[in-house]
């Protein structure tokens, strides 16, 4: 858009490590369906709950069928916008339904995945601008406004079922050294630099 707005994305990453210090990651879906294989974290797009909410900041959906915070704000509403998500009031405040939809519905890794079943931590936030990729918004400058959280899995039947994950598959497990590198061992993509511990 090129009106004074600027796109936001907001959500929710999962930071899930295994024992052996190991990172979960899943293959992106939206860029999959372009032909690009490339590992991101679990979690996505957080949703807000009150109906004015967009005529408030006087913002423009991504998805108008959707809650999800990706939208096209006035430049000079986006300090504002930030102040309010940074309350975490009127909307989500961790993944949990994002993580269920991947798990559950497009992965189909696990049968079902209640809340008791996994408990978030939040560790940091994270706002970033650059280029987006995200099919229909290719090529616009966007701020993230990111919270990232270690995630524990608390169901032993959830934790057996991502211990014995192929190597190869649309989700898997990523050493350190991958992720900082950026690339797998067997030279799949990885973006997934938010989940280090860098300042």
């Amino acid at each position: 858009m090129d009106d004074g707005r600027v796109r936001v994305s907001c959500a929710g990453l999962c930071r899930i490590r295994d024992d052996d210090g190991r990172y979960l990651l899943a293959l992106n879906y939206d860029r999959l369906t372009r032909g690009v294989r490339v590992y991101t974290p679990l979690g996505g797009g957080l949703e807000y709950h009150p109906p004015d909410l967009l005529a408030r900041f006087d913002a423009e959906p991504e998805n108008p069928g959707g809650r999800e915070l990706r939208l096209y704000l006035p430049v000079a509403r986006f300090p504002e916008f930030r102040m309010w998500f940074m309350q975490r009031i009127e909307r989500e405040t961790d993944p949990f339904r994002e993580l269920r939809e991947e798990l559950v519905e497009e992965l189909g890794v696990v049968e079902a995945l209640r809340r008791s079943d996994v408990a978030f931590e939040g560790v940091r936030r994270l706002d970033a601008e650059r280029v987006t990729d995200r099919s229909g918004a290719e090529g616009l400058s966007t701020r993230y406004l990111l919270e990232i959280f270690d995630v524990r899995f608390t169901s032993s039947a959830v934790r057996a079922a991502l211990t014995s994950l192929p190597a190869d598959g649309a989700l898997r497990w990523i050493t350190p050294t991958e992720l900082d590198a950026g690339r797998t061992d067997d030279g799949a993509d990885v973006e997934a630099s938010a989940l280090l511990e860098k300042s």
